[in-house]
C-alpha cells in the first residue's frame, strides 16, 4: 500500500497498558487472521501485564486502497522511534537511539500455511541481519550504532555499540 498515505500500519499501545524495564522478558506475537485482519499480542512475562488488539484494514481503507495483507515478511527490531517532521513530511526528526545494551531475541520464527494447506515454519537461518549506522553524525558519518548477531538457529542478539546521540537509520 505504498501509494496510500496510511501505508504503514502502526499499533499504538497505551502507556498505562504495559510497561517494561531493563531485564524484563517480553513476548510478542502478530497473527494474520484473514486477508485484512491482524491480531497483535504483547506480554511482559516478568510483570504478567499484557496487551492485545485486532486491526481490521477494511475499517480504515476502501478500494482501491484496501489490499490484502502481504504475509511475505517478518521482522524482529530494536530501533529508534521515527517521528515525522510536520514541516518536512518526507524527512524524520532526528531522535537519539537509546543505549539498550545487549538485547537478546529468542525463539524467533515465522509460520504460514502454504498454498497446499501445509503448515510451514521458518527460523532465522535465512534472515538478513541489518546494522544501524548514524549517517547524520557530523563528526563520524556512517558510524556503527547497533550490531546484530545470530544466536543458534532461532535467536539473535542486538548490541548497542555507539554513543547516544542524533542518528538516522539507513
Amino acid at each position: 500500500m505504498p501509494d496510500h498515505p496510511k501505508a504503514i500500519w502502526q499499533v499504538d499501545i497505551p502507556a498505562s497498558s504495559i510497561r517494561a524495564q531493563s531485564g524484563d522478558r517480553l513476548y510478542g506475537q502478530v497473527q494474520v487472521i484473514d486477508r485484512y485482519t491482524v491480531s497483535y499480542f504483547l506480554k511482559n512475562e516478568t510483570t504478567n501485564q499484557a496487551y492485545a488488539v485486532y486491526y481490521d484494514a477494511a475499517v480504515d481503507y476502501s478500494p482501491p486502497h484496501l489490499r490484502p495483507i502481504e504475509r511475505q515478511t517478518a521482522e524482529w527490531i530494536v530501533e529508534r522511534p521515527g517521528i515525522p517532521d510536520p514541516h518536512q513530511p518526507n524527512l524524520p526528526i532526528e531522535v537519539a537511539l537509546a543505549d539498550y545494551g545487549e538485547t537478546p531475541f529468542a525463539n524467533c520464527n515465522a509460520a504460514t500455511y502454504a498454498l497446499d494447506g501445509t503448515w510451514r515454519e521458518f527460523q532465522l537461518q535465512r534472515a538478513h541481519l541489518i546494522r544501524m549506522n548514524a549517517w547524520y553524525d557530523t563528526d563520524s558519518p556512517g558510524r556503527l550504532v547497533s550490531q546484530p548477531k545470530r544466536i543458534g538457529h532461532d535467536g539473535l542478539l542486538l548490541t548497542y555499540v555507539g554513543p547516544s546521540g542524533r542518528i538516522c537509520a539507513a
